[in-house]
C-alpha cells in the first residue's frame, strides 16, 4: 500500500506517516510502498478504516501463453495472455496465486509489484536475470530475442509502456534498466534464470 493510501484513510499528513514508516521527507516520498499487513495494522491502531481493495493485480509468466485450469471451487480458469495475468485484488484467482509463492515461483509465475527493489543486489540479481531471457544467443552480440524483449515490456504493463520513447522500448539495454527501476518482483530471492 502506498504512503498517500494510507495518509488518506488515518486523515493524517503525507510526511507524518512518512516518518513513522522510518522513510524521510522529500518530494516523491509519498509514493513509497509499505506492507500491506503493516499498512493496515498502522491504519486500525491510528483509528482508520481499511480501504476496500478493488484494485488489479499483475502476475507474470515467463510462458507467453500459462493456464492453470479450474480446480471445481469459485475460481475461474487464469489465463496468462502475452505474459501476463492481471485481476482485481480480491478475486478467487489472485488469491490462488498468491496463496503459495514457492508453487508458483516452481512454475515461474511472479506477482509483479509497481516499485523497484529495496535492496542493491536484488536489483543487480533481477538486471542478470533479465538480461538472460532477452540476450538467448551465445553472447550478448548475437543480439536480443524479440520474444525475450517483448517479455519484458510485459513486466511494464500497457499505461507505463505507452510512456516511454521507443528508443527505450526498442533497446533491450535501455529497456531493462527501465524495468529494473519501474517494478519488482514479489520473490525472497530472484531465480538465476527468468
Amino acid at each position: 500500500m502506498k504512503l498517500h493510501e494510507i495518509a488518506k484513510a488515518t486523515k493524517l499528513e503525507n510526511q507524518q506517516v512518512a516518518a513513522d514508516f522510518g522513510f524521510e521527507g522529500g518530494k516523491g516520498v509519498h509514493l513509497r510502498g509499505v506492507d500491506d499487513a503493516k499498512a493496515i495494522e498502522y491504519i486500525e491502531s491510528h483509528g482508520g478504516e481499511v480501504p476496500a481493495d478493488d484494485s488489479v493485480v499483475r502476475f507474470w509468466s515467463v510462458c507467453k501463453q500459462h493456464y492453470i485450469p479450474s480446480d471445481g471451487t469459485d475460481r475461474k480458469d487464469i489465463k496468462f495472455f502475452d505474459w501476463v495475468y492481471e485481476g482485481k485484488a480480491d478475486s478467487p484467482e489472485v488469491e490462488f496465486l498468491r496463496s503459495n509463492p514457492a508453487q508458483m515461483q516452481a512454475i515461474h509465475i511472479y506477482e509483479i509489484v509497481d516499485c523497484r527493489f529495496e535492496e542493491t543486489g536484488m536489483i543487480g540479481d533481477f538486471i542478470l536475470a533479465l538480461n538472460k531471457k532477452i540476450y538467448t544467443g551465445a553472447s550478448t552480440q548475437d543480439g536480443p530475442s524479440r520474444e525475450g524483449r517483448n517479455s519484458a515490456k510485459a513486466l511494464l504493463g500497457e499505461k507505463r509502456l505507452s510512456k516511454l520513447d521507443n528508443t527505450v522500448s526498442n533497446d533491450a539495454r535501455l529497456l531493462v534498466r527501465e524495468v529494473a527501476n519501474s517494478i519488482s518482483l514479489k520473490v525472497d530471492a530472484m531465480p538465476v534464470e527468468l
